[in-house]
């Protein structure tokens, strides 16, 4: 067991769920400076302030906690500072420097651990995602870490809680998962399993059943009935971008035609609500965005994770806990075999 996988798991014995999604940088400090007024001349050649201007701008948009994007700040003000000394703008990065700066650390310094690898990587990839989206440069493909970068382990990996950083990307990244019809399909279907619910939960989500910042969830009853498989139903209360996401997802389809409250808000099929294909469809979409974020390799990284980590993220005692529990339809001993299940997956 690593010393960080140690730490996990004495708080979770405390029920501070919320350690296994948050990742820090011991390298650099958290950017929590004032927004610097962006200069568009200056953000076109790359430099660096109107950069991490317009990418922070850009990532306090999707409903993280201040201090995560602050440390995202942090590691990007890094990159910023040691592109700059080598002579480059994140223009002209290319690959290979990019990848330097994230699997080593400047001279003095211990190197990286392999969390604050993924941070990094995903920093990077979360940058140029986030200048994409405000126009600033084309669409890329993604940073790919060397294969090495992932501990090897036989079989198929465990879902696992999605952490903070990747729920940005992937957030940031739906909405540029777009056809010629469906411009916020992708973005409504990771904002309601962000939103506790299972990709199964996903498609039954009826417009009638989205009210202001509210969300109504069917539930699951297991037909072995096999303990923490039941998920009780249950209205869960969406944060500011789940709740805007399915708004413009609900404007783009009153666009072409009627929407009618009884109608599902995700799934067009002919197939029932509650049947495979329809969570499937469901599942599609947010496969697609996790790509585009550049998490495809990420190891147990599903829609299933953004469910764990919307349950996971603000439990910090046992009162939060047990909150967090009903949100998720749960009981709490349920939940608590979940977590230690992931913390004992983690040691593999």
């Amino acid at each position: 067991m690593t010393a960080a996988t140690a730490t996990a798991a004495a708080a979770v014995a405390e029920f501070n769920y919320s350690v296994l999604v948050s990742r820090t940088d011991s390298t650099f400090r958290p950017h929590d400076a004032p927004d610097h007024p962006l200069d568009i001349a200056g953000l076109s050649v790359g430099r660096a302030a109107d950069v991490l201007a317009c990418v922070l701008g850009v990532w306090k948009q999707f409903s993280l906690p201040a201090d995560v994007v602050a440390t995202m700040g942090g590691v990007l003000a890094g990159l910023l500072e040691q592109l700059t000394k080598a002579g480059f703008t994140v223009h002209t990065a290319d690959e290979e420097t990019l990848t330097r700066f994230a699997t080593t650390n400047p001279a003095g310094h211990a190197a990286p651990t392999f969390e604050e690898v993924l941070l990094r990587h995903n920093v990077i990839n979360g940058t140029y995602l986030a200048l994409e989206d405000a126009r600033m440069i084309e669409p890329a493909a993604p940073l790919t870490l060397p294969g090495s970068a992932y501990p090897t382990s036989a079989g198929r990996a465990h879902v696992r809680s999605a952490t903070h950083d990747e729920v940005l990307l992937i957030r940031l990244a739906s909405r540029m998962v777009q056809s010629q019809r469906r411009q916020y399909l992708a973005t409504a279907c990771v904002a309601i399993c962000s939103s506790t619910a299972t990709t199964a939960e996903a498609p039954q989500v009826l417009w009638h059943n989205c009210a202001s910042d509210d969300l109504t969830l069917a539930g699951r009853t297991s037909l072995n009935d096999r303990a923490g498989m039941n998920i009780a139903a249950r209205t869960v209360t969406m944060d500011h971008w789940a709740t805007t996401a399915l708004s413009a997802w609900k404007a783009e389809r009153s666009a072409l035609r009627p929407v009618h409250e009884d109608d599902s808000v995700l799934y067009t099929g002919t197939q029932a609500l509650t049947s495979n294909s329809a969570a499937a469809s469901t599942d599609q979409q947010v496969k697609k965005a996790i790509k585009l974020a550049g998490l495809a390799q990420a190891p147990g990284l599903t829609a299933g994770s953004l469910r764990l980590w919307s349950i996971l993220k603000d439990a910090t005692d046992l009162a939060s806990a047990a909150r967090a529990a009903r949100q998720g339809g749960i009981t709490l001993v349920a939940l608590h075999t979940r977590v230690e299940t992931l913390i004992a997956n983690a040691t593999k």
